[in-house]
């Protein structure tokens, strides 16, 4: 992903601060598990955080034929947590499968680096 999508993704409703962590992952479509099922899945773990303060977006990566999706949480716990009830998700119904999941810190010095030119 590069950066200028980082910040489309976060835009103005909430800009992660120092301590948050994200928890990304990608939900591959099949017959069985369709764009509904993944939302109501992505629902699910939206809702473990606390309304406003979490920013949540998805993306449709048509090559792969998968929704990514990315929720910002206050600690590195509360995405584990979210983490793990993706995992007990995955095998109830309809089964899916998780692309790939990653948590990450949020680094405004890193982030601040990288915005500037050269």
């Amino acid at each position: 992903m590069r950066l200028n999508e980082v910040k489309r993704v976060y835009g103005a409703s909430y800009k992660p601060q120092e301590g948050d962590w994200s928890l990304f992952f990608g939900l591959p479509l099949t017959d069985e598990f369709t764009k509904e099922d993944a939302d109501n899945v992505y629902q699910e773990i939206w809702e473990l955080g606390s309304g406003a303060k979490y920013d949540k977006f998805n993306m449709v990566d048509e090559a792969f034929n998968a929704l990514q999706y990315a929720v910002i949480f206050n600690s590195m716990s509360e995405a584990r947590q979210a983490k793990k009830r993706l995992q007990r998700l995955s095998r109830g119904r309809p089964r899916f499968q998780v692309d790939y999941f990653e948590i990450a810190y949020w680094d405004p010095t890193r982030a601040s680096q990288e915005d500037s030119p050269g």
